[in-house]
């Protein structure tokens, strides 16, 4: 029977993520990246303070997914796949990176650009478009080296292994978004749809992770016992 201790408990932070992530993006969320600088200036205006507070929990967002992140990396590499734990955690480091230069771009409008220098706001905007797109490629590397160590070390949930195996190739799809318009842009429906994907997996991830035996071993390393 698991012992419901602090190291079973962390994985909790997967869920804390995904919270934090919907709350700011309810919370906080300009027009579609086609939209005028005048519009997206008159968005960011109206909702200053709705934005000041979604950057805090974007903050708090990111912390939650390094703890989720630790989790993940050590459950791979105490089930003896060292090297694909290293993957997954450097990418998921990457990903942290990325997602923090949006969430400082995306505050910073909020915080003085949108008063200081108003003409600006929707080339940033823009930029925070091309870094979410390519925010896809770390996050990839890290479904994918998942996917990896789990169906072949047979560690955690084989279901969970195919679940971040698609995923791995729903994001990697999506690193090359850069349409100016329509399904396959930025803001377009396939982004909609990675993105969900992306948290149902980090939910996904979160479960198995909680309800995992509390030793896990590799195969080989039960065998040589």
């Amino acid at each position: 029977m698991a012992r419901w201790d602090s190291e079973r408990l962390a994985p909790l932070s997967g869920f804390g993520f995904v919270a934090l992530v919907v709350a700011g993006n309810a919370l906080f969320s300009p027009p579609g990246y086609g939209a005028s600088n005048a519009r997206l200036v008159a968005y960011v205006l109206e909702h200053h303070r709705r934005g000041l507070v979604a950057g805090i929990l974007g903050g708090l967002a990111l912390i939650a997914f390094l703890w989720l992140l630790g989790s993940l990396a050590s459950a791979l590499y105490a089930g003896g796949e060292r090297r694909l734990a290293a993957i997954a955690f450097g990418g998921g480091l990457l990903a942290l990176t990325v997602g923090a230069l949006q969430t400082i771009l995306l505050t910073g409008l909020a915080f003085r650009v949108v008063y200081d220098d108003p003409g600006a706001v929707k080339g940033l905007y823009d930029l925070r478009a091309a870094i979410g797109t390519l925010l896809a490629f770390p996050l990839a590397a890290l479904a994918a080296a998942t996917a990896i160590a789990v169906l072949r070390g047979r560690l955690l949930r084989p279901w969970y292994g195919w679940a971040s195996a698609v995923t791995a190739v729903v994001t990697i799809v999506r690193g090359g978004a850069l349409a100016h318009s329509g399904f396959y842009s930025p803001g377009g429906g396939y982004g909609v749809l990675a993105y969900i994907v992306v948290l149902v997996w980090v939910l996904a991830t979160s479960v198995v992770l909680i309800m995992r035996p509390s030793q896990q071993a590799s195969p080989a390393v039960q065998a040589a016992g």
